[in-house]
């Protein structure tokens, strides 16, 4: 589904609002939340925080490798409001900063664990917040339409649900740390982020009957069933 929202302000409160929705049906019921980096960290403002405590966990949908605060995803989180409060609430988070001198693998191997663990003792719900790059990636899967091979052993490998990687000159943040395809499978709810015109062509290619994972891997939220779009860019529609 797509709700057009008009305006930039409009769409993050209607996003949030279908977050809090989907937080409070949970009541005592284990949820795991996964928060994407960069504009989706503002839906964090509007969550009620009430909503999180011990049957909540909380971690970032994927995350740049580096010890700068202002490039580590979960650096981020844990600035915000959001997480203060969340934490005092005895929400659990999964922390995936690396430590000192960790290598990015080392990193990648121990996220996957604790979302395994955690799909092994709790099972429970799965919610994203989700946001679109300018070139169709999401989280932190980059278009590799020319190294399919690479793309499948990457992001496409039923082994493994978090994978570490190189990302070059595709994104300014090379060195990155994704949930992968088979793990965003494992979403039961999406709500997916996106505004200013910068992102009309990639929710195209998103939208379009015709296309694939390796030039757009935002097209994996079609195989998602409560997958939902917000966006502030008029016109978008399912093509």
């Amino acid at each position: 589904m797509i709700i057009t929202t008009g305006t930039k302000q409009k769409c993050v409160t209607e996003a949030s609002n279908a977050l809090n929705d989907l937080f409070n049906k949970q009541k005592s019921r284990g949820f795991l939340f996964l928060v994407s980096g960069g504009s989706s960290l503002s839906l964090l403002e509007y969550l009620n925080p009430s909503y999180f405590g011990p049957h909540s966990t909380v971690c970032v949908l994927d995350e740049r490798y580096s010890d700068d605060p202002s490039v580590s995803n979960m650096q981020q989180l844990e600035i915000t409001p959001f997480f203060t409060t969340a934490k005092r609430n005895r929400a659990h988070f999964i922390d995936t900063k690396s430590n000192p001198h960790e290598s990015i693998h080392s990193v990648s191997d121990r996220f996957e664990h604790e979302l395994r663990t955690w799909v092994a003792d709790i099972n429970g719900t799965i919610i994203a917040s989700v946001s679109i790059g300018q070139d169709a990636h999401t989280s932190g899967i980059m278009p590799f339409p020319d190294d399919h091979l690479f793309f499948d052993a990457t992001f496409n490998n039923n082994n493994r649900w978090v994978s570490s990687y190189d990302a070059g000159h595709r994104n300014k943040f090379r060195h990155r740390i994704t949930t992968t395809i088979p793990f965003l499978r494992l979403i039961d709810h999406a709500i997916i982020y996106t505004q200013g015109e910068d992102k009309r062509f990639a929710l195209n290619k998103i939208l379009s009957a015709e296309g694939t994972l390796y030039e757009s891997p935002g097209r994996i939220w079609r195989e998602i069933q409560n997958a939902h779009i917000y966006t502030d860019i008029s016109g978008i529609k399912y093509i």
